[in-house]
Protein backbone atom coordinates (compact mmCIF):
# COMPACT_ATOMS: atom_id res chain seq x y z
CA UNK A 1 0.00 0.00 0.00
CA UNK A 2 1.32 3.63 -0.95
CA UNK A 3 2.63 5.42 2.22
CA UNK A 4 5.23 6.47 4.48
CA UNK A 5 8.73 4.50 4.63
CA UNK A 6 11.90 4.06 6.63
CA UNK A 7 13.60 3.86 3.54
CA UNK A 8 16.36 6.73 4.01
CA UNK A 9 16.23 8.20 0.48
CA UNK A 10 12.76 8.31 0.16
CA UNK A 11 9.89 9.84 1.49
CA UNK A 12 6.89 7.43 0.11
CA UNK A 13 6.30 4.96 -1.90
CA UNK A 14 4.01 4.08 -4.67
CA UNK A 15 2.66 0.54 -6.03
CA UNK A 16 0.59 1.37 -9.50
CA UNK A 17 1.88 -2.89 -9.95
CA UNK A 18 2.14 -5.45 -7.41
CA UNK A 19 4.23 -8.69 -8.40
CA UNK A 20 7.29 -9.47 -10.36
CA UNK A 21 9.76 -12.37 -11.74
CA UNK A 22 13.23 -12.15 -11.43
CA UNK A 23 15.33 -11.12 -14.22
CA UNK A 24 18.10 -12.59 -15.78
CA UNK A 25 21.18 -11.63 -16.88
CA UNK A 26 23.16 -12.42 -20.09
CA UNK A 27 23.67 -16.03 -20.30
CA UNK A 28 20.44 -16.63 -18.45
CA UNK A 29 21.59 -16.34 -14.79
CA UNK A 30 18.98 -14.84 -12.56
CA UNK A 31 19.86 -11.58 -11.38
CA UNK A 32 22.08 -12.19 -7.79
CA UNK A 33 19.95 -9.02 -6.50
CA UNK A 34 16.69 -10.50 -6.56
CA UNK A 35 17.49 -14.23 -5.14
CA UNK A 36 16.28 -13.46 -1.65
CA UNK A 37 13.73 -11.14 -2.85
CA UNK A 38 11.90 -9.30 0.36
CA UNK A 39 8.72 -8.38 -1.16
CA UNK A 40 8.54 -11.77 -2.98
CA UNK A 41 9.01 -13.61 0.77
CA UNK A 42 6.36 -11.20 2.51
CA UNK A 43 3.80 -11.20 -0.38
CA UNK A 44 3.98 -14.71 -0.56
CA UNK A 45 3.72 -15.09 3.39
CA UNK A 46 0.65 -12.67 3.11
CA UNK A 47 -1.06 -15.13 0.00
CA UNK A 48 -0.71 -17.72 2.05
CA UNK A 49 -2.82 -16.68 5.07
CA UNK A 50 -5.07 -14.59 2.58
CA UNK A 51 -6.07 -18.33 1.58
CA UNK A 52 -6.65 -19.38 5.09
CA UNK A 53 -9.00 -16.62 5.46
CA UNK A 54 -6.86 -13.80 6.68
CA UNK A 55 -6.35 -10.31 4.99
CA UNK A 56 -9.18 -10.73 2.76
CA UNK A 57 -9.57 -6.77 2.54
CA UNK A 58 -6.44 -7.04 0.69
CA UNK A 59 -7.33 -8.37 -2.33
CA UNK A 60 -3.74 -8.12 -3.94
CA UNK A 61 -2.83 -11.29 -1.74
CA UNK A 62 -4.99 -13.54 -3.09
CA UNK A 63 -2.93 -14.14 -5.46
CA UNK A 64 0.87 -14.99 -5.46
CA UNK A 65 4.22 -12.69 -5.80
CA UNK A 66 5.19 -13.70 -9.40
CA UNK A 67 2.05 -12.81 -11.16
CA UNK A 68 2.54 -9.81 -11.59
CA UNK A 69 -1.02 -7.51 -11.15
CA UNK A 70 -2.04 -3.64 -12.63
CA UNK A 71 -3.63 -1.54 -10.17
CA UNK A 72 -5.14 1.22 -12.05
CA UNK A 73 -6.90 2.51 -8.84
CA UNK A 74 -3.55 3.47 -7.48
CA UNK A 75 -2.75 5.57 -10.26
CA UNK A 76 -4.16 8.83 -8.78
CA UNK A 77 -2.75 8.85 -5.41
CA UNK A 78 0.31 10.57 -6.28
CA UNK A 79 -2.02 13.87 -7.28
CA UNK A 80 -3.72 13.55 -3.92
CA UNK A 81 -1.08 14.33 -1.81
CA UNK A 82 -0.35 17.75 -1.80
CA UNK A 83 3.04 18.01 -0.17
CA UNK A 84 6.05 17.91 -2.60
CA UNK A 85 7.72 14.65 -1.64
CA UNK A 86 10.05 11.99 -2.62
CA UNK A 87 8.01 9.22 -4.14
CA UNK A 88 9.94 5.75 -4.83
CA UNK A 89 7.99 4.15 -7.71
CA UNK A 90 7.32 0.56 -7.17
CA UNK A 91 9.27 -0.89 -4.27
CA UNK A 92 7.49 -4.24 -4.29
CA UNK A 93 7.32 -4.46 -8.06
CA UNK A 94 8.97 -3.30 -11.51
CA UNK A 95 7.48 -0.87 -13.74
CA UNK A 96 8.67 -1.80 -16.77
CA UNK A 97 7.95 -5.24 -16.08
CA UNK A 98 7.60 -7.10 -19.67
CA UNK A 99 4.13 -7.89 -18.52
CA UNK A 100 3.26 -4.18 -17.81
CA UNK A 101 1.25 -2.91 -21.32
CA UNK A 102 2.74 0.37 -22.44
CA UNK A 103 -1.14 2.00 -22.24
CA UNK A 104 -0.39 1.61 -18.82
CA UNK A 105 3.34 3.07 -19.00
CA UNK A 106 1.72 5.60 -20.26
CA UNK A 107 -1.13 6.37 -17.95
CA UNK A 108 1.90 6.02 -14.78
CA UNK A 109 4.11 8.35 -16.32
CA UNK A 110 1.53 10.94 -17.04
CA UNK A 111 0.76 10.84 -13.69
CA UNK A 112 4.62 11.39 -12.97
CA UNK A 113 5.18 14.53 -15.18
CA UNK A 114 1.86 15.95 -14.31
CA UNK A 115 1.83 15.51 -10.31
CA UNK A 116 5.89 16.81 -10.51
CA UNK A 117 4.68 20.06 -11.86
CA UNK A 118 1.16 20.27 -9.90
CA UNK A 119 2.08 19.21 -6.63
CA UNK A 120 5.91 19.07 -6.58
CA UNK A 121 7.04 15.60 -6.39
CA UNK A 122 10.25 13.75 -7.56
CA UNK A 123 9.56 10.28 -8.54
CA UNK A 124 11.77 7.66 -8.26
CA UNK A 125 11.81 4.98 -11.21
CA UNK A 126 14.02 2.28 -10.00
CA UNK A 127 13.84 -0.74 -12.41
CA UNK A 128 15.71 -3.52 -13.18
CA UNK A 129 15.02 -3.55 -17.04
CA UNK A 130 16.44 -0.51 -18.36
CA UNK A 131 16.60 -1.52 -21.60
CA UNK A 132 12.90 -1.59 -21.40
CA UNK A 133 12.38 1.89 -19.63
CA UNK A 134 15.46 3.19 -22.64
CA UNK A 135 12.86 1.62 -25.40
CA UNK A 136 9.78 3.28 -23.92
CA UNK A 137 11.29 6.68 -23.16
CA UNK A 138 12.92 7.38 -26.41
CA UNK A 139 9.95 5.72 -28.85
CA UNK A 140 9.18 8.82 -31.66
CA UNK A 141 5.96 8.87 -30.39
CA UNK A 142 5.77 8.60 -27.18
CA UNK A 143 5.53 12.07 -25.92
CA UNK A 144 2.07 12.55 -27.41
CA UNK A 145 0.57 9.54 -26.36
CA UNK A 146 1.77 10.14 -22.58
CA UNK A 147 0.15 13.75 -23.09
CA UNK A 148 -3.48 12.21 -24.61
CA UNK A 149 -3.12 9.91 -21.11
CA UNK A 150 -2.79 12.50 -19.40
CA UNK A 151 -5.69 14.99 -21.02
CA UNK A 152 -7.98 11.80 -19.34
CA UNK A 153 -6.80 12.52 -15.83
CA UNK A 154 -9.49 13.49 -13.73
CA UNK A 155 -8.03 16.17 -12.20
CA UNK A 156 -8.10 19.75 -12.42
CA UNK A 157 -6.15 21.14 -15.09
CA UNK A 158 -4.89 18.00 -16.74
CA UNK A 159 -6.14 19.01 -20.24
CA UNK A 160 -4.70 22.33 -20.51
CA UNK A 161 -1.32 20.91 -18.95
CA UNK A 162 -1.64 18.05 -21.42
CA UNK A 163 -1.13 20.65 -24.19
CA UNK A 164 1.94 21.94 -22.94
CA UNK A 165 3.31 18.98 -22.45
CA UNK A 166 2.97 17.80 -26.05
CA UNK A 167 4.03 20.69 -27.67
CA UNK A 168 7.36 20.55 -25.33
CA UNK A 169 10.64 20.18 -27.66
CA UNK A 170 13.43 17.71 -26.19
CA UNK A 171 13.29 14.42 -24.49
CA UNK A 172 10.94 12.84 -22.38
CA UNK A 173 12.96 14.64 -19.13
CA UNK A 174 11.77 16.39 -15.83
CA UNK A 175 13.63 17.87 -12.80
CA UNK A 176 10.56 15.84 -10.82
CA UNK A 177 11.76 12.40 -12.85
CA UNK A 178 14.74 10.70 -11.77
CA UNK A 179 15.78 6.89 -13.02
CA UNK A 180 17.70 4.53 -11.95
CA UNK A 181 19.04 0.85 -11.57
CA UNK A 182 19.90 -1.75 -9.55
CA UNK A 183 23.58 -2.71 -9.80
CA UNK A 184 24.42 -5.25 -7.56
CA UNK A 185 27.94 -6.47 -8.87
CA UNK A 186 30.18 -5.34 -11.81
CA UNK A 187 27.85 -7.70 -14.30
CA UNK A 188 24.88 -6.26 -13.27
CA UNK A 189 26.19 -2.83 -13.83
CA UNK A 190 27.74 -4.16 -17.22
CA UNK A 191 24.72 -5.85 -18.28
CA UNK A 192 21.78 -2.35 -17.11
CA UNK A 193 24.02 0.45 -17.09
CA UNK A 194 25.06 1.26 -20.82
CA UNK A 195 21.20 1.48 -21.16
CA UNK A 196 20.46 3.78 -18.45
CA UNK A 197 22.83 6.51 -19.82
CA UNK A 198 21.45 6.27 -22.68
CA UNK A 199 18.03 7.27 -21.80
CA UNK A 200 17.89 11.03 -21.19
CA UNK A 201 17.24 11.94 -17.53
CA UNK A 202 17.30 14.57 -15.32
CA UNK A 203 18.62 12.45 -12.71
CA UNK A 204 20.31 9.04 -13.49
CA UNK A 205 21.04 6.55 -10.10
CA UNK A 206 22.31 3.31 -9.62
CA UNK A 207 21.27 1.24 -6.34
CA UNK A 208 23.49 -0.82 -5.35
CA UNK A 209 21.81 -2.84 -2.73
CA UNK A 210 22.10 -5.49 -1.94
CA UNK A 211 25.98 -4.90 -2.74
CA UNK A 212 27.38 -8.25 -3.48
CA UNK A 213 30.76 -7.56 -4.73
CA UNK A 214 32.95 -5.12 -6.18
CA UNK A 215 31.63 -2.32 -7.94
CA UNK A 216 33.68 -0.30 -10.03
CA UNK A 217 31.57 2.30 -10.92
CA UNK A 218 34.64 4.08 -12.81
CA UNK A 219 33.53 3.40 -16.59
CA UNK A 220 30.61 5.27 -16.00
CA UNK A 221 31.63 8.19 -14.16
CA UNK A 222 31.65 11.52 -15.44
CA UNK A 223 32.47 15.49 -14.56
CA UNK A 224 29.45 17.41 -14.53
CA UNK A 225 31.74 19.75 -15.51
CA UNK A 226 34.70 19.31 -17.73
CA UNK A 227 38.12 20.13 -16.19
CA UNK A 228 39.53 21.64 -19.84
CA UNK A 229 36.07 24.11 -19.96
CA UNK A 230 37.08 25.06 -16.66
CA UNK A 231 40.88 25.86 -16.94
CA UNK A 232 42.08 25.28 -20.39
CA UNK A 233 45.47 26.73 -20.09
CA UNK A 234 45.62 24.35 -17.11
CA UNK A 235 44.62 20.82 -18.47
CA UNK A 236 45.13 21.83 -21.87
CA UNK A 237 44.67 19.81 -25.30
CA UNK A 238 46.86 17.77 -26.95
CA UNK A 239 44.83 18.83 -30.32
CA UNK A 240 42.85 21.52 -31.79
CA UNK A 241 40.39 18.01 -31.71
CA UNK A 242 41.12 16.27 -28.61
CA UNK A 243 40.48 16.87 -24.88
CA UNK A 244 42.52 15.50 -22.23
CA UNK A 245 40.18 17.17 -19.27
CA UNK A 246 38.67 13.77 -18.26
CA UNK A 247 39.96 11.81 -15.75
CA UNK A 248 39.78 7.98 -16.51
CA UNK A 249 38.94 8.70 -19.62
CA UNK A 250 42.41 9.61 -21.89
CA UNK A 251 42.39 11.99 -24.84
CA UNK A 252 39.69 11.69 -26.93
CA UNK A 253 37.31 14.10 -29.68
CA UNK A 254 35.78 16.94 -27.57
CA UNK A 255 32.82 16.22 -28.89
CA UNK A 256 32.71 12.90 -27.46
CA UNK A 257 33.86 14.23 -24.06
CA UNK A 258 31.49 16.89 -24.11
CA UNK A 259 28.66 14.69 -25.07
CA UNK A 260 29.45 12.33 -21.91
CA UNK A 261 29.13 15.00 -19.79
CA UNK A 262 25.64 15.19 -20.68
CA UNK A 263 25.30 11.51 -20.19
CA UNK A 264 26.03 10.32 -17.12
CA UNK A 265 25.49 9.03 -13.58
CA UNK A 266 24.16 11.72 -10.67
CA UNK A 267 23.38 9.50 -7.59
CA UNK A 268 24.84 6.07 -6.26
CA UNK A 269 22.91 4.47 -3.20
CA UNK A 270 24.50 1.25 -1.11
CA UNK A 271 23.80 -0.98 1.00
CA UNK A 272 23.92 -4.40 2.41
CA UNK A 273 21.07 -6.93 2.32
CA UNK A 274 18.81 -8.20 5.00
CA UNK A 275 17.09 -11.14 6.12
CA UNK A 276 17.57 -14.78 6.81
CA UNK A 277 19.23 -15.64 3.76
CA UNK A 278 21.33 -12.37 3.58
CA UNK A 279 24.99 -12.51 2.24
CA UNK A 280 27.30 -9.83 3.90
CA UNK A 281 28.54 -7.12 2.33
CA UNK A 282 32.17 -6.38 2.56
CA UNK A 283 33.02 -2.97 3.73
CA UNK A 284 36.23 -2.29 0.52
CA UNK A 285 32.82 -2.92 -1.22
CA UNK A 286 31.34 0.23 0.16
CA UNK A 287 34.15 2.21 0.47
CA UNK A 288 35.25 1.74 -3.47
CA UNK A 289 31.92 3.29 -4.43
CA UNK A 290 31.96 6.28 -1.68
CA UNK A 291 35.43 7.05 -3.31
CA UNK A 292 34.37 7.30 -7.23
CA UNK A 293 31.48 9.01 -6.37
CA UNK A 294 33.98 11.23 -4.14
CA UNK A 295 36.30 11.79 -7.38
CA UNK A 296 33.59 12.21 -9.99
CA UNK A 297 31.76 14.44 -7.44
CA UNK A 298 28.65 12.40 -7.98
CA UNK A 299 25.94 12.63 -5.23
CA UNK A 300 26.41 9.18 -2.36
CA UNK A 301 23.90 7.74 -0.48
CA UNK A 302 24.71 4.89 2.32
CA UNK A 303 21.52 3.37 2.84
CA UNK A 304 22.10 0.71 5.86
CA UNK A 305 24.44 -2.34 5.92
CA UNK A 306 21.65 -4.81 6.44
CA UNK A 307 21.74 -7.69 8.00
CA UNK A 308 25.68 -8.38 8.69
CA UNK A 309 27.68 -4.97 10.53
CA UNK A 310 31.00 -4.02 8.96
CA UNK A 311 32.61 -6.53 11.18
CA UNK A 312 30.51 -9.65 9.90
CA UNK A 313 28.31 -9.71 12.73
CA UNK A 314 25.15 -10.54 12.52
CA UNK A 315 22.75 -8.32 14.11
CA UNK A 316 20.40 -9.56 16.24
CA UNK A 317 17.41 -7.72 15.01
CA UNK A 318 18.01 -9.03 11.34
CA UNK A 319 18.40 -5.22 10.48
CA UNK A 320 20.87 -2.23 11.14
CA UNK A 321 18.64 0.55 9.99
CA UNK A 322 20.09 2.89 12.81
CA UNK A 323 23.87 1.82 11.94
CA UNK A 324 24.28 3.45 8.58
CA UNK A 325 27.42 4.87 9.04
CA UNK A 326 30.53 4.12 6.82
CA UNK A 327 33.89 4.96 8.46
CA UNK A 328 31.82 6.78 11.13
CA UNK A 329 30.29 9.57 8.92
CA UNK A 330 27.02 9.18 7.40
CA UNK A 331 26.69 9.93 3.72
CA UNK A 332 22.89 11.11 2.99
CA UNK A 333 23.61 13.33 -0.27
CA UNK A 334 21.12 13.33 -2.93
CA UNK A 335 21.96 14.80 -6.22
CA UNK A 336 20.57 18.61 -7.87
CA UNK A 337 18.16 18.07 -11.08
CA UNK A 338 18.34 21.65 -11.98
CA UNK A 339 20.89 22.05 -14.57
CA UNK A 340 22.88 18.47 -13.79
CA UNK A 341 24.81 19.99 -11.18
CA UNK A 342 25.70 18.84 -8.09
CA UNK A 343 24.68 20.30 -4.41
CA UNK A 344 26.77 22.13 -2.68
CA UNK A 345 28.52 19.15 -1.18
CA UNK A 346 29.04 17.30 -4.24
CA UNK A 347 30.33 19.82 -6.11
CA UNK A 348 32.86 20.24 -2.78
CA UNK A 349 33.73 16.83 -3.77
CA UNK A 350 34.34 17.69 -7.26
CA UNK A 351 36.72 20.45 -5.89
CA UNK A 352 39.03 17.94 -4.21
CA UNK A 353 39.03 15.81 -7.34
CA UNK A 354 40.08 18.58 -9.84
CA UNK A 355 42.79 19.76 -6.94
CA UNK A 356 44.40 16.34 -7.88
CA UNK A 357 44.97 17.69 -11.54
CA UNK A 358 46.18 20.71 -10.49
CA UNK A 359 45.82 23.83 -8.47
CA UNK A 360 42.44 25.89 -8.70
CA UNK A 361 42.19 29.74 -8.01
CA UNK A 362 39.69 31.38 -5.86
CA UNK A 363 37.94 32.42 -8.89
CA UNK A 364 37.36 29.10 -10.53
CA UNK A 365 36.19 28.03 -7.15
CA UNK A 366 33.71 30.44 -7.31
CA UNK A 367 32.38 29.91 -10.54
CA UNK A 368 32.40 26.07 -9.52
CA UNK A 369 30.32 27.18 -6.14
CA UNK A 370 27.29 29.80 -7.30
CA UNK A 371 25.97 30.96 -4.19
CA UNK A 372 27.46 29.42 -2.39
CA UNK A 373 28.81 30.92 1.03
CA UNK A 374 32.15 32.36 1.09
CA UNK A 375 33.08 30.10 4.03
CA UNK A 376 32.69 26.89 2.31
CA UNK A 377 34.24 28.17 -0.89
CA UNK A 378 37.17 29.14 1.10
CA UNK A 379 37.02 25.36 2.87
CA UNK A 380 37.34 23.88 -0.13
CA UNK A 381 39.98 25.48 -0.63
CA UNK A 382 42.04 25.38 2.41
CA UNK A 383 41.23 21.77 2.63
CA UNK A 384 42.74 21.25 -0.96
CA UNK A 385 45.82 22.08 0.33
CA UNK A 386 46.35 18.64 2.25
CA UNK A 387 45.26 16.08 0.33
CA UNK A 388 44.45 13.89 3.41
CA UNK A 389 42.85 15.55 5.03
CA UNK A 390 40.46 17.43 2.01
CA UNK A 391 39.67 13.78 1.16
CA UNK A 392 38.08 13.21 4.60
CA UNK A 393 36.36 16.21 4.47
CA UNK A 394 34.97 15.88 1.39
CA UNK A 395 33.34 12.94 2.13
CA UNK A 396 32.18 14.02 5.80
CA UNK A 397 30.91 17.23 4.05
CA UNK A 398 29.64 15.23 0.98
CA UNK A 399 27.57 13.13 3.51
CA UNK A 400 24.94 15.73 4.37
CA UNK A 401 26.42 16.63 7.68
CA UNK A 402 25.23 20.13 8.81
CA UNK A 403 27.75 22.97 8.76
CA UNK A 404 28.64 23.01 12.16
CA UNK A 405 28.78 19.27 12.32
CA UNK A 406 31.50 19.58 9.27
CA UNK A 407 33.70 22.05 11.04
CA UNK A 408 33.90 19.98 14.27
CA UNK A 409 34.83 16.57 12.53
CA UNK A 410 37.51 18.45 10.56
CA UNK A 411 38.93 20.68 13.32
CA UNK A 412 39.69 17.64 15.00
CA UNK A 413 41.66 15.78 12.12
CA UNK A 414 43.54 18.99 11.73
CA UNK A 415 45.66 20.17 14.79
CA UNK A 416 46.06 20.16 18.32
CA UNK A 417 47.01 24.16 17.72
CA UNK A 418 43.66 26.77 18.61
CA UNK A 419 43.13 30.40 18.31
CA UNK A 420 43.81 32.11 21.54
CA UNK A 421 40.49 33.90 21.11
CA UNK A 422 38.16 31.51 20.25
CA UNK A 423 39.70 28.57 20.53
CA UNK A 424 38.76 26.91 17.10
CA UNK A 425 41.74 24.25 15.48
CA UNK A 426 43.90 25.12 12.77
CA UNK A 427 42.99 24.38 9.10
CA UNK A 428 39.03 25.02 9.77
CA UNK A 429 36.59 27.41 10.36
CA UNK A 430 35.03 28.46 14.10
CA UNK A 431 31.70 29.65 14.54
CA UNK A 432 32.72 33.32 14.15
CA UNK A 433 33.97 32.94 10.18
CA UNK A 434 37.55 32.81 11.37
CA UNK A 435 39.83 30.30 9.54
CA UNK A 436 43.86 28.77 10.39
CA UNK A 437 46.14 27.79 7.94
CA UNK A 438 49.71 26.51 7.80
CA UNK A 439 50.87 29.37 6.16
CA UNK A 440 49.33 32.09 8.14
CA UNK A 441 49.34 31.58 11.85
CA UNK A 442 47.86 34.02 13.73
CA UNK A 443 46.98 34.52 17.38
CA UNK A 444 43.26 36.08 16.92
CA UNK A 445 40.32 35.59 14.89
CA UNK A 446 40.55 39.16 13.10
CA UNK A 447 44.21 38.20 11.89
CA UNK A 448 43.43 35.24 10.91
CA UNK A 449 40.67 36.20 8.70
CA UNK A 450 42.71 39.35 7.45
CA UNK A 451 45.59 36.57 6.15
CA UNK A 452 43.01 34.63 4.34
CA UNK A 453 41.89 37.76 2.42
CA UNK A 454 45.56 38.59 1.39
CA UNK A 455 46.09 35.36 -0.51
Amino acid sequence: MPGDTEISWTDRTWNPTVGCTKPTLPGGAVSEGCRHCYAAELHNQRHIAYQNGQLQNVPQYARPFHQLQLLPERLLIPLRWTKPQRIFVNSVSDLLHEDVPDAFLDRAFAVMFLAADARGHVFQVLTKRPQRLQAYLTHPGRRALIAAAMAALPFPGAAPASVTFRDAPGPLTHPGLWLGTSTEHQAAAEARVPALLATPAAVRFLSCEPLLGELDLLPWLHFDHCPEEIDPAAYGTTSDETCSGCEGQGVMPRSECHARMASTLHWVIAGGESGRHARPMQPAWARLLRDRCASAGVAFHFKQWGTFDERGTRTSSGRSWPHRTLDGAHHDAYPDPEGGRLDDQGTAALLIHLHQRGPLTLKQARALLPGAPEWQVWAALEGLTRSGLAVHEGRAYHAGMDEDAARRAYGRLSGERACATCGCTEHWACPEGCWWTAEHQCSTCSDARASLRQR
